[in-house]
């Protein structure tokens, strides 16, 4: 399930105040445009329509493939401040949360969880290498 919402954000540069589109999963296999625009960094991203300044807007996103079988959670690093989002958490540090999607898939018990946007990229193209590297083998 891929799941969007609008939501009122200020210009971090001149305050004015705009409704714009956020993600808070996507599922690439549902919707894989969506892949590309996060690649490109399109998504959560922030357009003012008065000054022009651009900004990602610092929101938890839960990235889903379900033909590769996985699901990365991205939490924004500066969240970590909040002793709320550790909740989320169990002690050894698996994510302990309901998500939005039927957990009935068993890939879905692990979720990796990662801290920046970079990272996030960087572990759909590893798991994107192992799927293609298993694929030729069998």
């Amino acid at each position: 399930m891929t799941k969007e919402r609008m939501e009122e954000i200020d210009c971090p540069k001149c305050g004015r105040k705009q409704a714009e589109t956020v993600w808070d999963t996507i599922n690439v296999t549902l919707n894989p445009e969506l892949k590309e625009k996060l690649f490109q960094g399109e998504i959560n991203r922030f357009r003012c329509k008065g000054c022009g300044n651009e900004a990602f807007v610092s929101l938890p996103l839960l990235y889903h493939d379900m033909d590769k079988k996985y699901c990365v959670q991205y939490y924004p690093v500066d969240w970590l401040e909040y002793d709320q989002i550790l909740d989320n958490f169990t002690r050894e540090g698996d994510l302990n949360i309901p998500l939005p999607v039927t957990k009935t898939l068993e890939y879905m018990e692990k979720i990796h969880v990662v801290f920046e946007m970079e990272e996030l990229v960087r572990y759909i193209i590893f798991r994107d290498k192992l799927s293609e590297k298993w694929e030729k083998a069998s």
